[in-house]
């Protein structure tokens, strides 16, 4: 059993001196591997720290930029409310010379004090409708009792000249023959 031990152990030997390399050189790869490994971290939290400065930058600047834009745009505005009112006053003073008014408010003061003018008259005719009403109800049933007689007077010429013309009234000898002073337009 000794004797199979020493030949085990020498046939292990060159395997365990293998084994001695391969841990050196391992030794020496982790040594490596560990340092570059921390070259590599040192290198990230530096590239990271970089990252966040620039994205803090690039959102400052983007802020920057969207309040400039909003003062251009607000300045744009402004410019064009300006020139609008100018406008308004150039046409004001062209106006000037051709109308009765100096200015818009002038003329717009004036329309106003018309339509108020006419609303107090419009009133007045309401007023003076509602007040009337019965008047008016009398006068359009004597009309519609007037468009009835005239009808009626209508119907019985057609029927006496019998093929529906109508007949003039140097024809008619009824009517020519008892002229009277009918009053047509009294309702008594």
């Amino acid at each position: 059993m000794f004797f199979a031990l020493g030949e085990r152990e020498s046939s292990l030997k060159p395997k365990v001196q293998e084994l001695r390399q391969v841990r050196s050189k391992y030794r020496e790869v982790k040594m490596e591997f560990d340092s570059k490994r921390k070259a590599y971290d040192n290198a990230a939290a530096g590239l990271e720290s970089d990252r966040i400065s620039l994205e803090r930058d690039a959102h400052h600047m983007q802020e920057e930029a969207i309040r400039i834009e909003s003062k251009y745009h607000l300045v744009n505005a402004k410019i064009s409310l300006q020139q609008s009112r100018l406008g308004l006053v150039e046409r004001e003073r062209e106006g000037i010379r051709g109308r009765d008014h100096r200015t818009y408010k002038e003329m717009y003061e004036n329309k106003l004090s018309q339509q108020m003018a006419l609303t107090k008259v419009l009133h007045r005719r309401q007023k003076d409708l509602k007040e009337n009403v019965e008047e008016n109800v009398m006068q359009r049933d004597k009309f519609r009792g007037m468009l009835k007689l005239l009808q009626a007077k209508l119907d019985t010429k057609k029927r006496k000249t019998g093929d529906g013309s109508v007949a003039s009234d140097d024809d008619d000898d009824d009517v020519d023959s008892k002229k009277t002073s009918t009053n047509v337009m009294s309702f008594n």
